[in-house]
């Protein structure tokens, strides 16, 4: 969830709409722990935005430490690299 609000800040996308899937593709919930033993290198997930009437699109930026790394070819999916 942590995770799920510091995107909702980074890329005003809500976290009730944020669906975040490992490179693996499991899907990550709400309480999973994510780097309890620090972050030893780059951590890369891919973030599906539940969209609402289905074309609707955000334009999504990122202004704090995560980078979102766009991915073209997925629609309405993006890739995440998080950097510490």
């Amino acid at each position: 969830l942590d995770l799920k609000k510091k995107l909702e800040i980074a890329t005003s996308v809500n976290a009730d709409e944020q669906r975040i899937k490992t490179m693996g593709g499991r899907l990550l919930n709400d309480h999973d722990i994510l780097f309890q033993d620090g972050l030893k290198e780059p951590a890369i997930f891919n973030l599906t935005v539940r969209m609402v009437g289905g074309l609707q699109r955000r334009v999504i930026e990122s202004h704090l430490q995560e980078t979102l790394v766009w991915n073209n070819r997925l629609r309405d999916k993006r890739q995440i690299l998080i950097v510490d």
